[in-house]
């Protein structure tokens, strides 16, 4: 039976067609497979939904997006500049060399040794990516990087000059929390209280009534307020207070919670949360807590240690309390 000329080109163009498809694809498919451990970066960092950091020898930092912002091992709000950081490289972070061969077995050892392993979630703890990070090149211009899975490294910087990566992953917890003494908007507030020991006629309570709030000694007694500006921008005070740093480690701490403060506040929240700090003096020209009546009278404060209720021990800068170092003559004279 003869077969037609044209059928046989046909065919011959179709078997032509599916090799050289055939090859294009494998070349794809190899291309894939030999860079999928390089790349790093997850670009739509708003995907990102949770981020997991763990460093052998100490307790993983998970760090979960909330409505608003993010919170640290379901506990502590972070620091935005510190989580921003962290997002900025996650987004950027690429490959820009291959190291030598005989620097591998080194390099993944100390992976094993310091590695921080670095798990990026999605909604629904969809696995975005899972890599590790190890120590800096010796001309500090990169990190190492090993995608999970894979046995090769690599490093990569943020192609923003000579930059250590890791510093923007690798960070204590009680670092990775916001410096927020109070954090609460007027609308939540129930009651301040708010007392000083050392002169306790200036000694006053602000209590949310409907669309108001009334000012009354600590005895009940109401209090005319001159201005009524004064208690919004008090009550306002409180949306975010700062501090200066953490002293959780202070020797000094326990001996210090002993002692009666210059000033007690307790804010009641209207699911009725307590937060209580207290507040000490430091005499700068000594750099001691001084609650000497001399000290106390003059109000030239400048630093001060605050306890708080929920464990943390502070230090901050009296100007950070802005309206919030209000006494009762604040308001009524």
């Amino acid at each position: 039976m003869k077969i037609n000329i044209w059928t046989i080109l046909f065919l011959v163009l179709v078997a032509l067609g599916l090799g050289l498809w055939w090859r294009s694809y494998s070349e794809k498919k190899t291309k894939e497979a030999s860079i999928w451990d390089r790349d790093f970066a997850v670009k739509n960092v708003d995907k990102i939904d949770k981020i997991i950091l763990t460093k052998r020898g100490s307790e993983s930092i998970v760090l979960q997006r909330k409505e608003k912002n993010w919170e640290l091992n379901s506990k502590f709000d972070v620091h935005p500049n510190v989580i921003s950081n962290l997002l900025d490289a996650i987004r950027n972070v690429s490959m820009v060399a291959i190291p030598p061969k005989p620097s591998y077995d080194l390099i993944i050892r100390d992976f094993g040794s310091f590695g921080l392993k670095t798990q990026i979630f999605g909604k629904n703890d969809e696995i975005l990516k899972t890599y590790y990070i190890g120590g800096v090149t010796n001309d500090e211009s990169g990190v190492y990087f090993m995608m999970e899975g894979s046995k090769q490294p690599y490093v990569v910087s943020l192609n923003k000059g000579v930059s250590n990566i890791r510093a923007r992953y690798d960070i204590a917890a009680i670092d990775w929390r916001e410096k927020a003494l109070f954090k609460v908007v007027p609308e939540n507030i129930q009651s301040v209280q708010v007392d000083f020991p050392f002169d306790h006629q200036e000694s006053f309570k602000i209590t949310s009534r409907s669309e108001k709030f009334d000012l009354t000694d600590l005895n009940g007694n109401l209090q005319k307020i001159k201005d009524p500006t004064t208690i919004v921008r008090y009550v306002n005070s409180f949306s975010n207070i700062g501090f200066e740093a953490f002293e959780n480690t202070n020797p000094e701490r326990s001996l210090i919670s002993t002692m009666t403060p210059f000033m007690k506040i307790k804010l009641t929240t209207k699911t009725m949360k307590e937060i209580v700090c207290d507040f000490y003096p430091i005499n700068e020209s000594t750099d001691k807590l001084d609650l000497s009546r001399e000290f106390l009278n003059k109000g030239d404060f400048f630093r001060m240690f605050v306890n708080r209720n929920d464990g943390d021990f502070m230090l901050l800068q009296y100007s950070q309390l802005g309206d919030a170092s209000f006494s009762l003559s604040d308001f009524t004279k």
